[in-house]
């Protein structure tokens, strides 16, 4: 019988920060005006670091990268008006796009960055911060960085955790103080075993436009009473 790794699983990681995100979702699009839930929207500033992580391990190790890419932009796709239904309560919402841009993006400048060495990386970099800031991704140019620094830091914990912390306190000067929460997440991720865990490939995925389109439907029903 195979002995258990100790630690967290990337599926174990995945299902924390998929219910971080719903809660601060359910906040953001449900009690935002009932200040006394907003520690389901403190807890959901874990999840944007765990999914960066994974998102740079599965560069790593996908042996397809193209379909990694496509799949990331057909549900950033599918997700983009529900995700502006939620947060602007209109299907078209210019001003800011769905965090799975902001993913596919990262993924663009990681493969960018392996493509043209040690010495031009910096140009797929700032080319992706440009983009993600222009183009009103959301986390914008901090959550290319984000993406950036995980993915150069394969491997290596201490080095990882350490910037990483740097950069989150960071973020509380362009996000405000809720993202000093995001810190929570450095743990979490310390104590990944490596292991990928379970693979419900679309699960995932499928969760973050349905999702949406759930709490689109529920404050549609509180509207009607």
């Amino acid at each position: 019988m195979e002995r258990k790794q100790r630690g967290l699983d990337g599926f174990t990681l995945k299902l924390i920060a998929a219910f971080a995100m719903l809660c601060s979702h359910v906040y953001r699009a449900l009690l935002f005006s009932h200040k006394e839930f907003l520690i389901l929207d403190l807890f959901g500033r874990l999840s944007f670091p765990i999914f960066c992580f994974l998102l740079a391990e599965g560069f790593c190790y996908t042996k397809d990268r193209n379909a990694y890419l496509i799949r990331l932009w057909v549900f950033a796709v599918v997700s983009e008006i529900p995700f502006n239904l939620v947060f602007f309560g209109r299907m078209f919402a210019p001003e800011k796009q769905n965090v799975l841009f902001t993913m596919f993006t990262g993924l663009l400048v990681l493969w960018g960055m392996e493509k043209m060495g040690k010495m031009w990386r910096m140009l797929p970099i700032l080319a992706g911060m440009a983009c993600a800031y222009w183009l009103h991704m959301d986390y914008g140019f901090y959550g290319i960085w984000i993406i950036v620094l995980f993915g150069i830091l394969q491997g290596m914990k201490k080095e990882l955790l350490y910037l990483q912390a740097g950069s989150q306190f960071c973020s509380v000067l362009l996000y405000g103080w809720i993202q000093i929460f995001s810190l929570l997440s450095l743990p979490l991720i310390y104590f990944y075993n490596g292991s990928r865990g379970r693979s419900w490939k679309y699960f995932f995925y499928l969760f973050y436009p349905l999702h949406l389109l759930l709490l689109v439907g529920i404050r549609l029903l509180c509207m009607q009473y």
